[in-house]
């Protein structure tokens, strides 16, 4: 009798461990999927000031070029 007490206690210990280990699993799988997304914003972020910061740089561009050619027609009139 003493066995089967014994045995069916740890038995409960098992379980509850068991239950701990997936409980942990699921939070760890959840935090995962929370990292991820926030990591696609990010990322999609990143990628729209790049090409912000493109359009910038394109555009100083091009009011410089335009600066130098109005400096060459104010000299040459």
């Amino acid at each position: 009798m003493f066995v089967l007490r014994q045995a069916e206690r740890l038995r409960k210990i098992a379980e509850q461990e068991k239950q701990e280990a997936v409980d942990n699993m699921t939070q760890a799988t959840n935090q995962v999927n929370t990292l991820t997304q926030a990591k696609r914003k990010l990322e999609q972020t990143i990628n729209s000031l790049q090409e912000e910061a493109e359009d910038l740089e394109n555009e100083a561009k091009n009011a410089d070029d335009r600066a130098k050619k109005a400096a060459i027609e104010v000299r040459f009139s």
